[in-house]
Formats: C-alpha cells, sequence, structure tokens
C-alpha cells in the first residue's frame, strides 16, 4: 500500500527546500523518498510497518484514537529520537520534520 502525504507535510517539504514523494514500490519498506530543489535523491525516509503523527491524526479525526492520542505519540517519538531531530540536514531530522510535524 502506498503512503498517503498531506497537504502539511507537502507545506513543510517547500519550506524546507526539499520534494517529496510516496516511496517506489521497489523500496518495500519505505514511505517517503526525499530530492533536494535540484532533483537529486537524499532519502528515504520511515517505514510503511509503523506509524507517524499524520497517520495517528487521521485516526483521531475518524474517531478510531482518542482525542490527543497523536501529540502523546509525538512526545514518545521525541524522548526516543531527540538527538536525531537536532542533526539538521540528516535523515532523523527530515523524518522529525516531515512526519512528526516537529
Amino acid at each position: 500500500m502506498e503512503y498517503h502525504i498531506t497537504n502539511e507535510q507537502k507545506k513543510i517539504a517547500n519550506k524546507l527546500g526539499v520534494m517529496i514523494y510516496p516511496a517506489d514500490a521497489k523500496h518495500k519498506t519505505a514511505k517517503i523518498e526525499i530530492y533536494d530543489s535540484q532533483g537529486l535523491f537524499l532519502y528515504y525516509i520511515g517505514d510503511k510497518r509503523y506509524n507517524d503523527y499524520y497517520i495517528y491524526k487521521q485516526g483521531e479525526k475518524e474517531k478510531a484514537l482518542p482525542k490527543g492520542f497523536a501529540k502523546y505519540r509525538r512526545s514518545l517519538y521525541l524522548d526516543r529520537h531527540s538527538r536525531e531531530c537536532d542533526a539538521e540536514g540528516t535523515r532523523g531530522w527530515f523524518s522529525c520534520k516531515l512526519l512528526w510535524g516537529l
């Protein structure tokens, strides 16, 4: 199943100066492909087997998850990955920005 990129993620990518697309089928587990402004490939990020902030937000919207659950899961992610989120331009930094809205 192809990962759905939200409009909010597209806006964040635009601010960061990168282009994002759902990962191609040959890369079985990645969610997103990231390219720089010249179209050169940078990274695959995310894993389709795991949820992210935007998936949790959708679950809240559909009333499948309790309100505030997405923010709770985002705080847990930040606790585990805070050092990666600080290293600008890395795969972890892009994950924090594009998958968790940090």
